[in-house]
């Protein structure tokens, strides 16, 4: 069964479209230029915060620590012992999200002002289920199908914040769309 992940039609408009403002590759960014630098995450009921790092981020929440490094096409997650568990991998006109087993889970096409996802190995496109990203205080709340399945500051750009919404994936891998929507703008 076909299911329709028309992701998030207005969220992503005003996406970034293409290179970055800057003429250094994302992956030579400053940790004091990271667009996450200092943004709170709270989803699966706890609380993360990013901190910039040259290479990329470390995510916080008391004694737990993930690791993601930014490359020129790609965005690593790892835990706090250096094993992987995601990539996102830029490919032609999107990309594709692999577990840390290297195995592609999803691969994302961009369609316009949007994202059309499809699980893998299964080629099955998903359905969105009512996404909506409402601006609550100083955060983003994303929900599903009218359940809050994540918060992040408000800082973050709303079409990335809907990346937080694919709750088919792991909450690393989600971390990891959210990043490279920001960092490897395509």
């Amino acid at each position: 069964m076909k299911l329709i992940f028309a992701l998030f039609m207005l969220l992503l408009v005003g996406c970034p479209s293409g290179s970055s403002s800057s003429s250094s590759s994302s992956s030579e960014t400053s940790a004091a230029k990271r667009p996450l630098a200092g943004a709170k995450l709270v989803a699966d009921g706890t609380s993360w915060q990013f901190k910039a790092r040259d290479k990329g981020y470390v995510l916080e929440a008391g004694d737990k620590k993930i690791i993601v490094d930014v490359e020129s096409d790609r965005v690593k997650v790892e835990d706090g012992s250096g094993k992987t568990l995601a990539k996102v991998k830029t490919k032609d006109a999107g990309f594709k999200v692999y577990g840390g087993d290297d195995n592609a889970v999803l691969r994302a096409k961009r369609k316009g002002d949007r994202f059309k996802l499809k699980r893998l190995p299964a080629d099955e496109e998903l359905d969105d289920g009512g996404v909506e990203v409402e601006k609550n205080g100083e955060m983003w709340a994303v929900k599903r199908k009218g359940e809050l399945v994540a918060e992040i500051s408000a800082s973050v750009p709303k079409h990335a914040a809907s990346f937080l919404a694919v709750t088919e994936v792991t909450f690393e891998q989600r971390v990891g769309m959210v990043v490279h929507a920001l960092e490897l703008p395509q």
